[in-house]
């Protein structure tokens, strides 16, 4: 069986350590509002109009999004590639 290799923390002083997590605060506190801020620019994305017709092939038929999504006016769709 091989070994794991972990890597673990070094060694500090009860006063090291509590600067170090106060830095860490800072940086997390930092990120969340830059998180936030990017939420907000998503948020404010246009829309745009879906004009063609995308269909779905379900076991049985063959149905389009409005059919799918129950008459749904509005969808929220984001694009990703594999």
């Amino acid at each position: 069986m091989a070994a794991f290799n972990i890597k673990l923390p070094t060694s500090a002083l009860p006063s090291e350590w509590a600067e170090s997590r106060k830095t860490m605060r800072n940086r997390e506190g930092e990120f969340r509002l830059e998180l936030q801020n990017l939420i907000s620019i998503w948020k404010d994305l246009p829309m745009i109009e879906m004009d063609e017709d995308h269909l779905f092939q379900d076991p049985h038929c063959r149905v389009n999004l409005g059919e799918l999504f129950h008459g749904r006016r509005q969808l929220l769709a984001y694009p990703f590639w594999f």
